[in-house]
């Protein structure tokens, strides 16, 4: 990974920070914006927990179920679109000869010039859904019992990096019975971010949380 990729992965991740603070602020979602910036989307690189992700469904995609297999392939498209789309950036970036020390008017024209409109909204979706998917499977009854089973497979198949993402995001998303608010803010923010660099018309207001938070 080249320098200025991992810039714009550092970029992007401050942006979000600045944008998402209150949701950072909460005791609520705090703990799973943290998860998100650090185990989903975050300047590592991800191809060897993504590699352990393939090998885990596919020995087991015959005993867990549809649903759950269908989110697992989510959460891999979602990673695999978030790495071409940075890569075609840090691509953008280098070839109107900005270093890995670029401005933000460098990267906003960089990240329009990609023309990846669709792409992006697609991104924004596959975030939401992976979110509503991860938040389901943490708030269901038995889900510590999966969650060890999965755990123990992981470590059976050697694919380690699967069993502390499965514990890291169960303990995040399961204090929070409802993610209603919190999907709606981070996709109406996310598209009205989007929407702005690529000169669209706004689709979505920024919605705040509610005071109480």
């Amino acid at each position: 990974m080249t320098e200025i990729r991992r810039s714009v992965e550092r970029y992007q991740i401050l942006r979000m920070r600045e944008t998402h603070a209150d949701l950072i602020a909460s005791a609520d979602y705090g703990p799973l914006c943290e998860f998100f910036f650090n185990d989903i989307y975050a300047p590592r690189d991800f191809r060897k927990r993504d590699e352990a992700f393939h090998t885990l469904a596919r020995k087991l995609k015959s005993a867990i179920p549809e649903r759950v297999f269908g989110g697992i392939a989510g959460l891999l498209e979602l990673s695999v679109i978030s790495d071409a789309l940075d890569t075609r950036l840090a691509a953008a970036l280098r070839t109107r000869g900005c270093t890995a020390d670029f401005t933000c008017e460098e990267f906003e024209d960089a990240y329009a010039a990609c023309d990846n409109y669709a792409l992006r909204i697609k991104q924004i979706a596959l975030v939401d859904s992976s979110l509503e998917f991860t938040h389901h499977l943490s708030q269901l009854p038995s889900i510590e019992w999966i969650t060890k089973g999965a755990v123990r497979a992981a470590k059976f198949f050697h694919v380690g990096e699967i069993a502390e993402f499965l514990e890291k995001g169960s303990l995040a998303f399961r204090r929070v019975p409802d993610l209603t608010v919190f999907r709606a803010a981070m996709r109406d923010r996310e598209t009205k971010y989007v929407n702005r660099l690529f000169g669209k018309e706004e689709e979505a207001g920024v919605r705040a949380l509610p005071r109480r938070m």
